[in-house]
């Protein structure tokens, strides 16, 4: 199976989410996903890794882990690690409506902890979700946008979910938009000026063109 992807766009800006097939099918699919996902490391701006939360053994993906873990340390990229379905994790509660339980917590808690060590990541790049009451959704967003380039940041915000969204998220957003203005315009600052010393004389010359025309000027008077 091929990477699906969804683009989302914000002006003359582009974002692309790739959803790669999962590990664990057999070794030879596995192996073929690991070299596509090694192929795509240099392109990418975020890895968010998936795992079940109600998972017992994390074992292909700890292999893939290993093979790709360092490529993605040496480029540079950010990975958030996402423990999905929290809702299923025990202790069930009796009433699953009600929301994720006090127990559930903690035992997503435990899970956080357990995965960090597995994968040897700190606790805080392990989030969790549930399509249960959106649980989760806001914390997931905001870590993603503190990772994600400021120029993206407001055409991820706008295509997110309205449960996803928070008045945090929202002034991160608007932070990155008019940081990413302020380094364009310190980029074409930056461009200009280094013109301007590699070619002095234009500048020489376009200074005694403006002194002629303010000479001529004043004896039209």
């Amino acid at each position: 199976r091929t990477p699906e992807q969804l683009a989302l766009r914000h002006k003359d800006r582009s974002l692309i989410l790739e959803d790669f097939p999962g590990i664990g099918e057999n070794d030879e699919a596995d192996e073929s996903h690991i070299a596509t996902l090694r192929s795509r490391i240099p392109h990418v701006h975020v890895v968010l890794w998936l795992l079940k939360a109600d998972a017992r053994n994390y074992g292909s993906d700890l292999r893939a882990w290993r093979k790709l873990e360092p490529s993605l340390r040496e480029m540079g990229k950010p990975v958030l690690f996402v423990l999905s379905h929290a809702d299923l994790i025990q202790p069930r509660p009796a009433r699953p409506q009600d929301g994720l339980s006090e127990p559930q917590l903690d035992s997503l808690a435990q899970k956080q902890t357990y995965v960090a060590g597995q994968f040897g990541v700190p606790e805080d790049t392990v989030a969790y979700i549930s399509n249960s009451g959106n649980f989760g959704l806001q914390d997931l967003l905001m870590r993603l946008l503190l990772l994600l380039p400021d120029e993206l940041k407001p055409a991820f915000f706008r295509e997110a979910s309205p449960a996803a969204r928070s008045a945090a998220a929202q002034g991160e957003a608007k932070k990155g938009f008019w940081r990413g203005v302020w380094n364009a315009i310190k980029r074409v600052t930056g461009s200009i000026l280094g013109w301007v010393k590699k070619n002095p004389e234009c500048i020489q010359i376009a200074a005694e063109i403006w002194r002629a025309l303010a000479i001529k000027g004043r004896s039209r008077r």
